[in-house]
């Protein structure tokens, strides 16, 4: 039997549990990768990584390198990171030269085929190795914090925009330096105008139809809303239900909506949304369970980047969806087909009791969602375009 080309994988945090983004796309990209490579893993993370963690990624890596960064380091990272070689706050935060001299030697050891690095913050651990190598730039960075500057206090507002223009000119220079380049969606590599769009390979997220499905179980929201509840754009669509949805609602129909917001690490500002009839919920073992405990998924979020999984997910659950223009656009989605796409906050209201009264037909609106989830949207068929180029260049 021939062997498996070597590929090496860098990531900024740990790919599991799969509470996040980064770690998701992650996940199922290294899961899915096995079968054509040999697969070595390299992680840079700041906390302990349990032996439940390890055992999710094993069966799938011919070894696993976790590459400590000690937090009480990052203030004098951040110094000399940002402050003195003018690199992003969140490259800043994982570069350490500790880090780069252990990187440099397993690399040296493994001598990979070709290399995969996930965002723009593991740069400067290969960026001028020699082997040919591939960045997932994953999303519209730069622009996503110019967005939050918008929404921002003043002091806030001066971080994101100089975040902004340090990521921007990272985005310029470190990217070109790799052979390939991939990003999640159409509408990123658009607001990333700077760079070569031509060398940029789209490779969007998938959804796993086996763990995502509609199970038989309490209706205890009217609506959900599941995400990682400490992430800036999650947030903000938690606080637009809850303060702007809700009160809107009840003062056209009369009632009130029961609301559930779920996912990991909520903030406190999420935290403070706690009610009678809005619910609060961390990390839940079951997100699948979450996802079919309410009637509507709700996601009005205006300045997310990305692809939002969230939705796909509530999709394969065949949870009838209200989302904004920038969280259908990835999915080429048309409103009242596959998804009910609201404008404004009386577009949310209206289509969110357009579902709950079914006033249409839900059934055939869920299974047009379903059906063009299931023809395009598996891992396997997502992360082809990233097989290939891994392949060329190795």
């Amino acid at each position: 039997m021939q062997s498996l080309a070597r590929l090496v994988v860098v990531l900024s945090r740990f790919p599991y549990p799969l509470e996040k983004g980064d770690k998701l796309r992650a996940y199922y990209q290294i899961k899915t990768l096995s079968l054509n490579f040999e697969i070595h893993l390299i992680c840079i993370h700041d906390q302990p990584i349990s032996n439940l963690q390890l055992a999710a990624l094993r069966p799938y890596c011919k070894d696993i390198h976790i590459i400590r960064i000690s937090k009480w380091l990052l203030p004098i990272r951040l110094l000399i990171g940002t402050l003195i070689k003018r690199l992003p706050i969140q490259v800043s935060y994982f570069t350490s030269k500790r880090a780069k001299r252990k990187i440099d030697q397993l690399l040296d050891q493994i001598q990979p085929a070709v290399i995969y690095n996930q965002l723009i913050r593991t740069a400067p651990y290969t960026i001028n190795r020699a082997e040919p190598k591939v960045i997932d730039i994953m999303d519209a960075f730069s622009y996503g914090m110019s967005q939050r500057a918008l929404s921002s206090n003043r002091l806030m507002r001066y971080i994101y925009r100089q975040e902004s223009r340090l990521l921007r000119a990272y985005e310029e220079k470190a990217i070109s330096e790799y052979d390939g380049q991939t990003i999640i969606s159409v509408q990123d590599m658009v607001r990333l105008p700077h760079l070569d769009a031509s060398r940029i390979s789209v490779v969007p997220n998938g959804v796993e139809l086996d763990r995502f499905k509609p199970v038989d179980t309490q209706q205890l929201y009217d609506v959900v809303f599941v995400g990682n509840m400490g992430y800036a754009p999650n947030v903000e669509a938690a606080i637009y239900i809850v303060d702007k949805i809700l009160p809107h609602y009840e003062s056209v129909y009369g009632v009130s909506l029961s609301v559930g917001i779920i996912g990991a690490r909520p903030s406190a500002r999420v935290k403070n949304l706690q009610s009678q009839t809005v619910s609060v919920v961390g990390w839940v073992e079951d997100i699948n369970l979450a996802y079919n405990q309410g009637s509507v998924f709700v996601a009005p979020i205006f300045h997310g980047m990305g692809q939002q999984n969230k939705v796909m997910e509530a999709i394969a659950c065949q949870i009838p969806c209200v989302v904004s223009q920038d969280v259908a656009a990835p999915f080429d989605a048309q409103h009242g087909q596959q998804l009910l796409i609201a404008q404004d906050v009386e577009e949310f209201v209206l289509y969110i009791n357009t579902v709950l009264e079914q006033r249409i037909d839900l059934s055939l609106l869920k299974q047009n969602a379903l059906t063009s989830i299931s023809d395009k949207y598996t891992w396997s068929q997502q992360t082809e375009p990233l097989t290939k180029l891994l392949q060329d260049l190795a």
